[in-house]
């Protein structure tokens, strides 16, 4: 569930990481190293003897894809993996910045179930800056000072972001929450490794994401805005249109020479409207139960 992450190991020697990692190089200013372990991108910070790792907790995992699932359970492999490089214990590893989220196998092209999301605490989406190379929507957010709701195409994401030839599932669909450091500041949520051995502790992350994803306002045939605009004699005419009888009543008015087109197109017109609001609903139910079967089966 969590992928890019940034953490912070301290009491590190630079010698430490001079003969253990590979692209080691001294930074413009001579004080600090730089290097790579895995996917992540280290540095060693010379006046805190400590190192700080940013990347994807996923990718280091997985060995460099992050298309498929990353369980409760591979978290903590991988952190213990991390921690046993590093020769230290799990609660030297402190984490300050979190991603979390699920990616979602889904009926149809991910652009479908962008449309379900309104707004998020009054915050309305937009649409993320499209992919490099490509004019399409790729997803929508709702971004605050101290933490990002994402849900875009995942499968697309994954092989423009790639760095070699892959095969992404179709029709994968990620729902994300980025908690910058001034979030878990804020929520008293900066955790070392040792403690999201905990589960209840890791759930506190998991319940900022459904919460998140359950505050979120969407698309809803109850709903006053969705339905605005249309009238009583609409939604008659709407359940008129699309009954069995309306072909052989329309077939009936013909014969006697009576015209129907111009009735018939605004009828069209409002049976459309309400048929999309329909199926941008079904998408809703659909992504909704995806999200919360996801996140069981994660932390199971």
């Amino acid at each position: 569930m969590l992928d890019r992450v940034k953490l912070k190991i301290s009491n590190i020697h630079e010698d430490f990481i001079i003969t253990t990692f590979d692209e080691v190089y001294m930074t413009p200013s001579g004080k600090d190293v730089k290097f790579r372990y895995g996917t992540f991108s280290g540095t060693f910070i010379a006046r805190q003897n400590a190192v700080i790792l940013t990347g994807s907790l996923h990718k280091f995992f997985k060995g460099g894809e992050n298309f498929d699932d990353f369980s409760y359970e591979q978290v903590k492999s991988s952190l213990k993996m991390i921690s046993d490089k590093f020769n230290k214990e799990l609660k030297d590893i402190q984490i300050q910045f979190v991603e979390i989220g699920v990616n979602l196998k889904m009926s149809t092209e991910p652009a479908n179930y962008f449309n379900c999301f309104k707004a998020l605490d009054k915050n309305t989406f937009i649409c993320m800056t499209p992919l490099t190379g490509s004019n399409r929507i790729n997803g929508i957010r709702c971004k605050s000072s101290t933490n990002d709701f994402k849900v875009y195409n995942k499968s697309a994401d994954a092989k423009k972001k790639s760095k070699t030839k892959i095969y992404a599932p179709e029709n994968i669909v990620r729902i994300e929450m980025v908690l910058y450091s001034i979030y878990l500041r804020q929520h008293k949520m900066i955790y070392n490794a040792e403690q999201l051995y905990n589960p209840r502790i890791f759930k506190r992350y998991v319940q900022v994401l459904v919460k998140a994803f359950n505050r979120s306002s969407k698309l809803s045939i109850y709903s006053a805005e969705d339905l605005k605009g249309l009238t009583e004699k609409d939604i008659r005419d709407y359940c008129f249109i699309t009954s069995e009888h309306y072909h052989i009543f329309t077939e009936t008015l013909k014969r006697l020479g009576r015209s129907m087109k111009n009735e018939i197109a605004r009828r069209k017109k409002t049976v459309g409207r309400i048929n999309n609001l329909e199926i941008n609903i079904d998408y809703v139910e659909e992504l909704t139960e995806a999200f919360h079967n996801k996140r069981k089966q994660l932390m199971d």
